[in-house]
């Protein structure tokens, strides 16, 4: 069967942009939670999250609603500790009391029936279990700029994020999610961050950016919360923009609009000759 093409929606390992650099981010504060438990990566993907978790999970069970992206994940990760199911949110392909650990990144957008999905990862996970999970801020990500993702169903304002978790979870942590261009300045005994500024040559404000992405973890009692972090890339900025610029030429809206403008293009340069 012929690979899907690339809508530019999922993530998928030969992108790397912003969305990437969100998505490891999340996965890197996932890992430290998943030593040694067991882990369900629900909308799994192609599966390199899961990957990431198994380095140091017991077993990692990738479930995504796509039959082609579960067999590419089956695929390119065959590894002992993972297993990937084709199963939804909404109907879990998995037992009661099965994971330690939880991580639904991106997801809850992607459907209407959100309390099923969380009822769903309350019956698979263990007591005691966490769930990491994410989602945009409707706000930020689009009313202010008057986008509407045709990928997404139901997106969530900061507060029905917040009640939808406490509805099913005694404790909740929350997080706010941005990717900026940014200068890192870390003080040599204490790399904490205690200071976000912005600004041009014209002022400079101290001030946190807007928030795109919600992060939450929720537990059935209180636990130890991470603190803030940076995730960066290691390629300068001008390769992310050019690695960015490549990820747009590869979506079908880019080239479909490609081939109906060749002819045009064509025209034109008869005409400049």
């Amino acid at each position: 069967m012929a690979q899907k093409e690339w809508t530019g929606e999922r993530l998928e390992k030969h992108i790397t942009n912003e969305t990437m650099l969100e998505h490891l981010h999340r996965y890197a504060i996932a890992v430290d939670f998943a030593h040694e438990k067991t882990v369900l990566d629900i909308a799994c993907g192609e599966g390199y999250g899961c990957q990431l978790l198994a380095s140091q999970a017991l077993k990692v069970t990738g479930v995504d609603i796509d039959p082609a992206t579960i067999r590419k994940a089956k695929q390119q990760y065959p590894d002992a500790r993972n297993n990937f199911l084709e199963g939804s949110i909404e109907a879990i392909p998995c037992p009661d009391n099965s994971f330690d650990l939880v991580t639904c990144f991106e997801t809850l957008e992607h459907i209407t029936g959100q309390e099923q999905a969380l009822k769903e990862i309350r019956r698979v996970l263990k007591p005691g279990g966490v769930l990491l999970i994410s989602t945009p801020d409707k706000a930020n990500y689009s009313d202010k700029p008057g986008y509407q993702n045709p990928f997404h169903q139901k997106e969530l304002y900061e507060n029905e994020f917040r009640e939808l978790l406490a509805g099913f979870f005694a404790f909740t942590g929350f997080y706010k999610q941005q990717s900026i261009h940014a200068s890192l300045l870390l003080q040599e005994k204490d790399p904490s961050l205690n200071s976000l500024f912005t600004g041009d040559y014209n002022g400079i404000l101290k001030k946190t950016p807007p928030v795109m992405y919600h992060i939450g973890i929720a537990a059935d009692q209180p636990i130890q919360l991470p603190g803030g972090s940076i995730f960066y890339h290691q390629q300068s900025v001008t390769e992310q923009v050019k690695a960015m610029e490549m990820a747009v030429k590869q979506t079908l809206t880019y080239r479909a609009g490609h081939i109906l403008l060749s002819p045009l293009k064509a025209i034109r340069s008869l005409f400049r000759k």
